[in-house]
């Protein structure tokens, strides 16, 4: 049996070896993740690390510092070189450390430098396309007294940084900043959802209460259909609607034959026995029209013809198209045709009149009418809220597989970058 014993130890070890998932709530994964960075920094030593970054940070800076001031002296009053200066003064600030440093504030700082190292070798290239030529006090050009000893210091500053950030990649603490990022981006969508999901369960209550209002008038309605009088509701509507389709078409062809008349009304308003109704018709066309009783419109459009709008000599800035249409529209009004148009507009004043109810009437049909305007009322009130609530679910389901998507790469991180089974549940 000494080979089922060891067969046994083989797989007790293989155990041993493999990684036990955790199963991780969404408020765990912060302490979680500050847990792993404390258990890098300790393994790795990233502490001792730290330090010497520092240290060779703020030796630099003194460096630096004692260096500019003395640039300085020989480029007083060179302008051309104070640009330069001021890069030199954000370089060191971003090189003056508090007295206690976290890993993550100097990971911070060091992208920070990486960036400025970059804008500053650009400046220093910019430089040196342009050709200019800065002497000192001294004789010497700058090129050679400043620039040259700064990129230096520009290239052991570099040194630093990359020996710094090759540690930190191995160490695995660029993949906590990582997961970081996600375990914020899980907690935002989580936020989300939730008041996605409060949004949604108002709305289900508002679609309710607006069918049970729905459902009331339907019940309404269904009584006055039993009313003697509800026939006679039925055809007036009808007949409403027919009146109300015919002045709209009516509104519209007022409205057609006048609007074409607009620039030679203006050009022409000021020189008319009557510039006031011109100008009610330049505004409102539609509104004049109908309160018009007189047609004056047609005595207006004649004097305008008699000033000879067509004529080469005419003062009136006013395009032959726009004179053309004029005239044409004239020749209409002359024919009768805004005639017909007034008295089509009282036919149907008369046929509005001629469907009112009578005063007995009335007072049934008004209730039926408020019984079925908020009927419509309400049944448009929950087609809405439905719509509503349909995108607010469309935009939940779209969250959740994002967000179901985003664990999934969080979980895949924490398994490629820190060799560890975690499960996120919610």
């Amino acid at each position: 049996m000494s080979w089922l014993k060891e067969k046994l130890l083989q797989g007790k070890k293989l155990l041993e070896k493999t990684p036990q998932k955790e199963y991780l709530q969404m408020q765990e994964l912060q302490p979680w993740l500050v847990g792993q960075a404390q258990r890098i920094i300790t393994e790795t030593k990233l502490e001792e690390t730290l330090a010497t970054y520092v240290q060779q940070l703020q030796a630099k800076r003194w460096q630096l510092e004692i260096k500019a001031e003395e640039w300085k002296t020989l480029a007083e009053g060179k302008k051309d070189l104070e640009e330069f200066f001021t890069e030199i003064n954000a370089l060191i600030h971003l090189l003056t450390f508090a007295e206690k440093q976290s890993v993550e504030s100097v990971c911070t700082r060091s992208k920070e430098l990486e960036k400025h190292l970059k804008e500053i070798k650009e400046y220093l290239d910019e430089y040196s396309e342009e050709g200019t030529t800065v002497v000192l006090s001294d004789g010497r050009e700058a090129e050679q007294a400043i620039f040259t000893p700064f990129i230096k210091e520009l290239l052991e500053l570099e040194t630093y940084r990359k020996e710094f950030e090759q540690k930190i990649l191995q160490s695995r603490f660029r993949t906590l900043e990582i997961l970081q990022e996600k375990r914020q981006q899980l907690e935002s969508a989580t936020q989300t959802l939730k008041l996605l999901q409060e949004k949604s369960t108002a709305l289900q209550q508002r679609v309710q209460q607006a069918e049970e209002k729905r459902q009331e008038k339907v019940t309404e309605l269904e009584q006055w259909k039993q009313h003697p009088s509800f026939g006679m509701f039925l055809r007036l509507e009808a007949n409403r609607k027919v009146v109300k389709q015919n002045i709209a078409l009516h509104q519209d062809e007022v409205v057609r034959f006048f609007s074409p008349l607009v620039p030679v009304l203006e050009a022409a308003k000021l020189h008319l026995s009557n510039p006031r109704i011109a100008d009610n018709y330049i505004q409102d066309a539609e509104n004049t029209f109908f309160h018009d009783e007189q047609l004056v419109i047609i005595n207006l459009l004649q004097e305008i013809k008699n000033l000879g709008l067509e004529k080469p000599s005419s003062p009136f800035a006013v395009s032959l198209q726009h004179i053309t249409v004029f005239l044409e529209k004239c020749v209409q009004a002359e024919a009768g045709h805004l005639h017909k148009l007034r008295q089509r507009q009282q036919e149907l004043q008369q046929q509005g009149v001629s469907i009112a109810p009578s005063p007995e009437e009335r007072g049934t049909l008004v209730k039926m009418e408020d019984a079925q305007y908020r009927l419509e009322h309400f049944s448009q009130q929950v087609t809405q809220i439905q719509q509503q609530l349909k995108e607010v679910e469309e935009e939940q389901n779209e969250l959740l597989e994002q967000r179901t998507q985003e664990i999934g790469l969080f979980q895949h991180l924490v398994k490629m970058g820190l060799g560890k089974e975690v499960e996120v549940r919610i």
